[in-house]
């Protein structure tokens, strides 16, 4: 079938088909996910050097910037399904590379298409949530990011007990072969695309030009959105770099470190739906505040804390302030891009949240080794606060909608004659 001016699989009085789409993003997520808990047994099973694992991790990162910011937009020119099909595809290759590889610039170069493979795949699919039922995004987007966050958090569960059944290569032929039915379904479905190539008539954004995402930033909305998404996600790499070293330090064991990144997700998948239902109802700069308002105190919090069951239990609280603010920052940033800006808007959203999770992990080690937890996580708390009130104060009009304005013509359904 061909992209269409219309939801997917929309049929009057019924509601659009998006489950290949959330099903597509889980084993996507899924594959990147459990890579991190086999590195290490790839590194002993192929001799690779240390140095070599971080470069395989940075160059996932790389792919995933580049896709984002120089891919998702031609999802916005009518090639939303070439780009599904294309991180789906690449994905596959991804997985299957990483089963037979035995060299460090073959693994390095499958982490880089994995990355690309995300950049191109998640914006693209966010974007047609949005386009497929726009007085639902910020619901789409909460059941989206409960989807990706259950993929990337399961994802090394599931292919931990696939290496112990099966051996090494076993978790990622058996993600390639989900993907690959995922990619037979993708190819079938129909696909909203934007009405018109992308152009914006107020304030005159233009979209040529390799990194037309960035463009975007003239809009005062879209300014507001990435000050939430630089908030929320600035955590995000503190932990990735931090966490378990930092529990550890405080007598938790590998074990403990390993369930409590699961409990965390348990949570976070749960409440994402009801948390971005929040920001269809009060307006996702309102609801993002209020996730935000846990999420701050809570990290405030971890630089006072010694004990692991303590921190986890705090963590639990925080995963659903965060499963509030991720949803409403996106859907920030949906609802001030122009609908046919909304895959440029969303690469630019995803592109955002990695450069700020990827700046902290950085900066957070050597700012823990030299200072302790008790300054690192209040500065970082401080930080994404004053980042909130920036957004705030910039959003003049007191929240972006909570409900956007006309639906876009490419939504409109065909009208059916009466019969006589």
């Amino acid at each position: 079938m061909s992209e269409q001016a219309f939801p997917t699989g929309a049929v009057p009085g019924r509601r659009p088909v998006l489950w290949p789409f959330f099903v597509g993003t889980f084993f996507v997520a899924a594959g990147g996910g459990m890579i991190f808990p086999l590195l290490a047994d790839l590194q002993e099973a192929h001799g690779l050097p240390t140095w070599g694992l971080g470069v395989i991790s940075a160059l996932f990162f790389a792919g995933a910037v580049v896709g984002q910011l120089v891919l998702a937009p031609l999802a916005d020119r009518g090639h939303t399904r070439q780009l599904l099909l294309i991180g789906a595809v690449l994905s596959v290759i991804t997985m299957v590379m990483f089963a037979f590889s035995t060299e460090l610039w073959q693994f390095s170069l499958a982490r880089l298409l994995s990355g690309l493979a995300a950049g191109s795949y998640l914006p693209a699919t966010r974007a047609t949530l949005v386009r497929a039922a726009p007085e639902r995004a910020g619901h789409l987007l909460g059941r989206y990011t409960a989807t990706e966050t259950g993929g990337f958090v399961f994802g090394p569960v599931i292919g931990t007990a696939l290496y112990q059944l099966w051996g090494l290569s076993a978790p990622f032929l058996v993600v390639a072969l989900a993907i690959a039915g995922v990619t037979v379904m993708l190819a079938r479905v129909v696909v909203p695309v934007a009405s018109t190539p992308a152009a914006v008539e107020v304030g005159a954004v233009a979209s040529t030009g390799i990194f037309s995402s960035l463009e975007l930033l003239r809009i005062r909305g879209v300014v507001v959105a990435v000050l939430l998404e630089l908030a929320v996600f600035l955590p995000v790499g503190i932990y990735d770099s931090l966490w378990a070293r930092y529990l550890q330090d405080r007598g938790a064991t590998t074990i403990f470190v390993g369930v409590s990144l699961t409990l965390y997700g348990i949570p976070y998948v749960l409440w994402a739906p009801k948390g971005g239902a929040l920001a269809d109802r009060l307006g996702p700069v309102r609801s993002a505040t209020i996730g935000m308002i846990i999420v701050v105190p809570a990290t405030a919090l971890y630089g006072l804390l010694a004990a692991p069951l303590v921190i986890t239990g705090v963590a639990l609280i925080e995963a659903i302030g965060n499963a509030t603010a991720v949803p409403g920052a996106q859907t920030a940033m949906a609802r001030s891009c122009p609908p046919e800006r909304l895959a440029a808007g969303q690469g630019l959203s995803g592109s955002i949240s990695l450069l700020a999770a990827g700046a902290a992990a950085g900066i957070a080690a050597p700012v823990y080794e030299a200072a302790g937890p008790e300054v690192l996580m209040g500065s970082a708390a401080l930080l994404m606060a004053l980042l909130v009130v920036a957004a705030r104060l910039l959003d003049r009009r007191g929240g972006v909608p909570a409900v956007p304005g006309p639906v876009p013509t490419e939504m409109t359904l065909p009208v059916v004659p009466e019969p006589t």
